[in-house]
Parts: C-alpha cells; structure tokens; sequence
C-alpha cells in the first residue's frame, strides 16, 4: 500500500484499511421487505441518512430510531433524526428485500447511557454474544428485559434469562428495559 494508507492483509478475514490511526472497514446488513430493527457497529464519516441509505435508493422509505424519525419525500430526507449515530437501533422501513453495504465505516465505542424504561440501542460488535456475559454485572440487575425483532429475552432471577432471543447479534437493535438510569459499555470480551 501507499505511505497514506495500510491494506490488512493477515488473512484472518477483518479486511479493511487504515487512513492515518483510523481503522476503515466494510460490512453488509441484511434487509427484508418491512420493517426491520438493525444498528450498526460502524458508520462512515458522513453518517447521514441520505449518504448511508443511498445504495438502498428508494427500496427504504423511512428510519425510526427512539425520539425520532426521517422520511424519504419527492424532495429527499426529511425529519428529526436523519444522522445516524453507532450507539442507536433503527427500525428501517423496506419496499423489499435487499442488501445495505455499509462502506469506509469506522469502528464505534459505545457507551450507552439508559433512562428508566425502554431505550432503543445498538450492539457495538459484528459478532453474536450471550446476555449475561456482554451485559457488566454492576449494570445486568438493572436491565429486566430485552425485545429485538422476532425475539425477546427476560431476567427472570439475577443472572438468569429466559427467552426466544438471549443472545445479542451484531446488525440487530434492541430495546433494553431499564430500571435504572446509569451508563455502561458491553463487554465483548466473551
């Protein structure tokens, strides 16, 4: 590569480049016809609705995230929340299935900081980790509950979760139910 920038080429299959001390990769997010709850562990620079959303053309005709919205109209982007943000879940509103590349994205430090109730967050990781190890256990006994698309999983006793989806997949938003207001980052360590 160039003095500028560093291709990876350690074969362990996190392709990506790196511009000065900024790691850059490339993902992909699966998408179906409706509605789909997504986040994403990395954005580009410019994480604007209308620069993400793009290769989706007009296959995408809304973004709804906790607090907010954006509408694609004739004349373009339009609402409250058209910047997408690495620590925020998505419902995207689909015309049909397709296939949202996720280019020059750089890597998220989420620290999420909830309210008491339900917050609509993302999972900072492409990977798939159980509940309780992601969650830290000082944060785990105020999360009662937690719903994604398709699934949802609850604490039935401390450290103990039950349900169709106790596992938390990189791509998918949640919405955590919270009994506290504090702040946490997961623990991708497992």
């Amino acid at each position: 590569g160039s003095g500028d920038i560093l291709y990876d080429h350690s074969g362990n299959g996190n392709h990506g480049t790196i511009h000065g001390a900024t790691w850059v990769f490339d993902y992909d997010v699966n998408l179906h016809l409706g509605a789909n709850l997504v986040s994403f562990y990395g954005l580009p620079e410019d994480s604007s609705v209308p620069n993400v959303l793009a290769p989706l053309s007009d296959n995408v005709s809304g973004v709804i995230t906790e607090g907010g919205a954006c509408s694609l109209t004739p004349q373009g982007w339009v609402g409250s929340q058209c910047t997408l943000h690495c620590e925020n879940g998505y419902w995207l509103i689909m015309n049909a299935d397709d296939i949202l590349p996720i280019d020059d994205a750089m890597t998220c430090n989420n620290e999420y900081c909830l309210a008491s109730g339900a917050n609509l967050i993302s999972f900072p990781s492409p990977d798939t980790i159980a509940v309780s190890p992601a969650i830290p256990d000082d944060m785990e006994s105020c999360i009662s509950g937690i719903i994604t698309e398709g699934g949802a999983c609850s604490q039935l006793n401390p450290f103990e979760w039950v349900g169709s989806k106790c596992e938390l997949m990189g791509r998918q938003g949640y919405w955590l139910i919270s009994e506290c207001d504090d702040c946490f980052s997961f623990d991708l360590s497992s």
